[in-house]
């Protein structure tokens, strides 16, 4: 019995289009900032693991903080309103952000190019950034983190996403497929990229509900390299 034809192409191309339906959904409900939050508090237990890695990195006692890509403010509560800034470059999530936590400071900015002198923060949160971005965009942004910390004394603070650690987290392995991030990579590639710009990088694992991250600390450097701006 012959098949019918192209029933193989077909076949082969059925979960990239489940992939391509599911990436719709969420973009849906990332377009509702309130049904995203929900989600992603779902799916990461309430932000327990990146909750921790800030508690024992001691940053909520630690000066000046900028929040590189802050979504909807989800961990500005753990900072002082003096002394946080969070930035986002969609707007609806700002507003959101603004709505939920109206003494703390929020500006809609592109983290590749970050409307802040050098040297004014003593530590930067990228969470959840890079795994979005090719790996031109992704050194820009750390490039302009080391530029706006403090230099030898800032930190730089990074969590992404990576691929399941576990056979069994099948629902990590889910969200992965209906991740909005085209650029989730090995856990060394994203230490490649952070020593682009910074010299040491401390990394552990963090698991947060289902979903597996890799987190990577960094001192900013004594000296800028030269291609870097030393101001803005």
């Amino acid at each position: 019995m012959t098949e019918p034809r192209g029933s193989h192409t077909d076949a082969a191309e059925s979960p990239q289009i489940m992939k391509l339906l599911l990436q719709s959904l969420v973009s849906r409900l990332a377009a509702r900032p309130v049904l995203f939050d929900m989600l992603r508090w779902i799916l990461e237990a309430g932000f327990n693991g990146e909750r921790i890695v800030l508690k024992q990195e001691g940053l909520q006692h630690i000066g000046d903080v900028l929040d590189l890509g802050c979504g909807t403010g989800v961990f500005a509560n753990m900072f002082r309103p003096t002394s946080y800034v969070g930035i986002d470059i969609n707007q609806g999530y700002i507003k959101r952000a603004r709505k939920k936590h109206p003494t703390h400071r929020f500006l809609v900015m592109d983290g590749r190019a970050l409307d802040f002198t050098s040297q004014s923060f003593d530590a930067v949160v990228i969470s959840g950034v890079i795994h979005h971005l090719e790996d031109q965009d992704a050194i820009a942004i750390l490039t302009e983190a080391a530029r706006v910390l403090k230099p030898g004394i800032g930190r730089l603070i990074m969590w992404e996403d990576v691929p399941t650690r576990s056979r069994y987290n099948l629902i990590g392995s889910l969200v992965h497929q209906f991740d909005l991030g085209d650029h989730i990579r090995a856990e060394q590639h994203y230490v490649h990229i952070v020593q682009a710009v910074f010299d040491q990088v401390r990394c552990y694992p963090m698991s947060s509900g289902a979903c597996d991250y890799l987190v990577m600390v960094a001192q900013a450097p004594v000296r800028l390299p030269a291609s870097i701006p030393q101001e803005r």
